[in-house]
């Protein structure tokens, strides 16, 4: 499926109609298909059907693709999962994060890191595939990320970064971790 949808994002030139339909099977994706064939020769141009995850609009804009980076609690497998038995970059990317095989998956410890390493296999496999974005945000630990992405600094600091935060979290505060939010500019923040 990852693959269908990076060759049509990049052969299909611009066009008025766009869809979405969320699917998590092929049989269910052709039965949606076959009903978003049906409104587009009914004329719809625009339906949201938050039921049954198909959802059509028209504009002649330009598509833009923004990257959304999740934080802690996010499912990551350690071991990278099937994007590292499928491409050659996580799996090179999972050996240098040298992330615990088995590890307490509760612990920021563990978890931070792990789940920034799965960010970053994100974007080699959507970089792979040709799809890229116009914008990126991320929540909480995300924005880390999203600061890589956007060119903030290299991969090896925010795995670095995350392997701090994430130990920093466990040392200094409750085992589930805390934040702490300062209104103030950065200057008046420095030490």
């Amino acid at each position: 499926m990852a693959d269908l949808a990076a060759q049509l994002q990049k052969n299909l030139g611009a066009g008025r109609n766009r869809a979405g339909i969320i699917a998590t099977k092929p049989s269910e994706l052709a039965e949606k298909l076959k009903q978003l064939e049906s409104w587009l020769l009914d004329g719809v141009s625009a339906r949201l059907e938050f039921s049954e995850n198909i959802f059509l609009g028209s504009t002649d804009a330009a598509p833009r693709t923004g990257f959304l980076f999740p934080g802690q609690g996010s499912p990551t497998h350690l071991d990278g999962g099937l994007w590292r038995r499928r491409f050659e970059s996580v799996r090179e990317l999972y050996s240098r994060a040298e992330l615990p095989v088995a590890g307490d998956e509760i612990s920021t410890r563990v978890m931070q890191p792990a789940v920034v390493t799965a960010s970053l296999a994100a974007l080699k496999v959507l970089s792979e595939l040709g799809l890229t974005a116009d914008a990126a945000i991320g929540h909480s630990l995300g924005e880390i990320s999203a600061l890589h992405w956007a060119g903030a600094f290299e991969e090896e600091t925010l795995l670095r970064l995350a392997r701090v935060r994430g130990a920093a979290m466990v040392d200094l505060g409750s085992p589930t971790g805390m934040m702490l939010a300062i209104a103030a500019p950065w200057p008046d923040v420095l030490p």
